[in-house]
This record gives structure tokens, sequence and C-alpha cells, in this order.
């Protein structure tokens, strides 16, 4: 058994590594890939500082021409003041009770709350896929205190308990190198190195946070047509989202500049519906069918819109059925098959004897000799609809024979054999008396 301790250094902040709770190394590598109907494989976040939707809007050309060339969403907002609600709200679906407060993790009562809440990281995981989060001038993995242009309030991996503990998962909370990101751009190399969710924390300075909006998109030129030519965007499917943690007015007017970009978004789109920080994992969620963290990414809108539908072929359905003479009380195995459109499939079965069921594979009996037409219907994850239709013919149990017929040919052959046999008894019994004849006349001419 090895023995560690992590030492969260902060206010009112001691956590213990236990070496119990298991400690799988999970490997760079997609496990499982999302599911096929996903809008995307691979998602990159990053999260700017501080500015409104009016202050970046006509005042970061290089933003504004990503904003123009992909999707933007024009009334996307932030939830609460300062930082770390937001930011938890991004991550756990819940700001926690934070509203007014930036600390250390599990300092006050909001975030010991977070502290032993679930996360989108629990999801991701859940579901066989992988994450890593790039902190820029954060001077070693999983640190839990300021330093320097890394705050640790702009890192919302650290407030949750079941990470920090883990070590396998503080691991994949890594420093990257201001202004180049050349571990992220690094990993986006190849499916291999990236994985399905990453997230990127600009620091102090390029985030906007302390600088001024244009040294902020100058950051932005230098960084994002790195990860837009990368390996992953250009042969996967991928996503970029930039947006911004909070402006200067009040939710749920605090709009903040949110651009989508990437191969599977679409072009010079514009949306006015209403989305917040909520609508994030709501989108992660909906995109990689995962459940929901809470009742706010529960009911916030998903941001789908902002992608380019998958191209599926037709739906189609058919069956096949165990045995061929089916008989009334025997059962029979109907298994289904499904093609096209966009799974998970759904399968509703009418046996056309008054029964139902559902599944791809199942029994049904029939109780009457009779022709019944069984249909099946087919009904993908988006409500397209697929129906399939044979007959089955049943008959009585009773209407079988137990002697098998016999060929009429063997029939004549059998009677033909009798016959003969017959001839020849009755002439053997004819021939006998004569013999006997001819044995007296010899005794009686001998004496």
């Amino acid at each position: 058994m090895i023995l560690g301790t992590i030492l969260l250094i902060g206010p009112f902040t001691t956590a213990t590594f236990d070496p119990r709770r298991s400690q799988t190394i999970v490997p760079n590598s997609i496990l499982s890939s999302p599911p096929g109907s996903s809008p995307f494989d691979y998602l990159v976040v990053i999260l700017m500082e501080n500015k409104g939707f009016n202050s970046i809007n006509s005042n970061a050309a290089y933003l504004n021409q990503l904003a123009s060339s992909y999707s933007l969403a024009t009334r996307y907002t932030a939830v609460d003041h300062p930082s770390l609600p937001n930011y938890l709200a991004l991550s756990g679906a819940d700001t926690f009770g934070c509203g007014g407060y930036d600390g250390a993790p599990n300092s006050n009562s909001c975030t010991a709350t977070a502290w032993l809440s679930q996360n989108i990281i629990d999801r991701i995981e859940s579901a066989g896929l992988t994450w890593r989060g790039y902190m820029e001038s954060m001077p070693s993995n999983c640190y839990n205190r300021d330093s320097g242009n890394y705050v640790v309030r702009h890192d919302p991996f650290v407030y949750y308990n079941d990470i920090v503990t883990n070590q396998a998962r503080c691991n994949r909370i890594v420093p990257a190198t201001a202004s180049t990101d050349v571990e992220l751009i690094n990993d986006l190399g190849s499916p291999s190195t990236a994985t399905n969710f990453m997230w990127l924390t600009p620091n102090l300075c390029n985030d906007m946070h302390d600088c001024s909006i244009a040294i902020g998109d100058n950051y932005l030129s230098q960084v994002v047509p790195k990860i837009l030519q990368s390996n992953i965007f250009q042969t996967q499917k991928a996503a970029l989202l930039i947006t911004f943690d909070e402006g200067t007015a009040t939710s749920p007017t605090d709009l903040v500049y949110t651009v989508w970009a990437g191969p599977v978004v679409k072009r010079s789109y514009q949306s006015s519906v209403a989305y917040t920080h909520y609508s994030v994992p709501r989108t992660i969620e909906s995109a990689w069918n995962l459940p929901t963290l809470t009742t706010n990414d529960a009911s916030a809108t998903a941001m789908t819109e902002f992608f380019t539908s998958p191209q599926h072929s037709a739906l189609q359905a058919s069956f096949s059925m165990s045995g061929n003479n089916v008989r009334t009380a025997q059962g029979i195995t109907f298994t289904a098959t499904a093609n096209g459109g966009t799974p998970p499939y759904f399968y509703n079965w009418n046996f056309g004897d008054g029964n139902t069921g559902t599944g791809s594979s199942i029994a049904h009996a029939y109780q009457s000799a009779n022709n019944f037409i069984t249909t099946l219907t087919v009904t993908d994850t988006v409500g397209a609809t697929a129906t399939f239709s044979q007959t089955v013919t049943v008959a009585s149990s009773g209407a079988e024979s137990p002697i098998a017929p016999i060929p009429a040919l063997y029939l004549a052959i059998g009677g033909i054999t009798i016959g003969l046999l017959v001839l020849a008894l009755v002439a053997v019994k004819r021939r006998r008396p004569r013999k006997d004849l001819e044995l007296a006349t010899f005794k009686l001419s001998s004496v």
C-alpha cells in the first residue's frame, strides 16, 4: 500500500489523499468514443475575464473576426459576481451560494458545499471519456493558491474534493506555458494525446483581467489559429468555445461575448437565443448523453443550434424470427435490426394478435392458429421512425400427425413384395403332398 498526502495550502483548506480510494490512471487517448450522433467528439473551452458583450463587440479585432467567420451567441449571460461563482456554474452547474465570494477551495460554507459536490468531470469520466485542464502560469499540477499571474479562483477543478484527493485526476490539471500554451497545442496533435474535454485558463494578463482588451485579443490571435489548424481540428469532430466569466451588469442581463468555432460549427451564424453559463454543461451532457448535475443545467438550453447537423442515412428496420413451422403456444423469438437514422434506437412490436412488446429481441407465443401480421416500429433518438411487417403463419398444435406420410412408390414396392411372398408359400404347399405320395409308392414297391 502506498501512502501519500496532498497538502492543499489556502485558508481553512487541508485535504488528505486517501490510499483506499481507487486511483486508476486514465490514459490520454479516448477510452470510449462519444455517441456517433454527437456534434463534437472534442471540445476546447477558453475562459476570458471581466468584459461585457459591448466592451468586446467591435473592440477586439481578432475575436470579432472569429465570431463573424463562425458563430456568435448575442444573448449569453453570466450568472453572478465575482469570478468564482461563474467558474463553479460552468464546472458544477451551480454557484453553491458563492455569490460575492472569491476565496480558496473549501474555505467557507459555499466552497465547502462545492467541495463535496458532483461536477462535469465526474460525468465525463463516468462515460469513459477523458479530460485535461491547462492553467497558464500555474506552478505545478493541481496548485490551489494564488501565485503570480495564476489565481486559484480561475481554476474550478481544484474546488472539488473528488478531483484534488485523487492523484490521477490531479495530474490532469497541468501548467500551461503563458502565451504559447504549447502543452495544449502539442496534445491536439494526435487523437492519442488529445482528450475529449480540454479547458484552458489564460493567466491574469492574457485573459484581459489585468491587461487590456488589445493584449488579450492579440493573445487569442496567436493561440486560436494553432488550435484550429491542429490535427484534431483538421481531422476530427472538434469544437472551440470562447466566453467570458462575467461582465459589469447583473444577471440575467450580464451579457458576455461568446463564440463557437471549429469544423463542426456553423459559419457566419448568429443567435439571439438566451443562454447562460449553465448552458455549457448542458451542451456537453446533451452531446455526450451524460446525466445532468443539477436543476440548473437540467433546465438550461443546450447550445446545439451552433453545430452543423450530422448527415445520416434514412432509418431502416427489419426483423428475423426463429423457426419456420410455428404452432400454437410455441414460443418464437423475434430479433430486430435497425440501420441509419440517429442511434440509439427504440423498438416496439405489434404481434397482430392484440399483444405488443418492446426491445430489440423478444419472445412471443401465439394462442390460436391463423395468419398474423407482426409489425416492428423503430424510433431513433431524434424521433424518426421506420416500420417493417411480416406475416407469421401459426398452425394448430393438433394438426401435427404423429406418423410421417409414406411415399406411394414405397407402398407399391411393398405391396408387390408381399404378393410374391404369398405366391411362393402357396407353391410350396402345393408341392409338398406330391412328394409324400412318391415316397409312399416307393415303400410299397419295395415290399
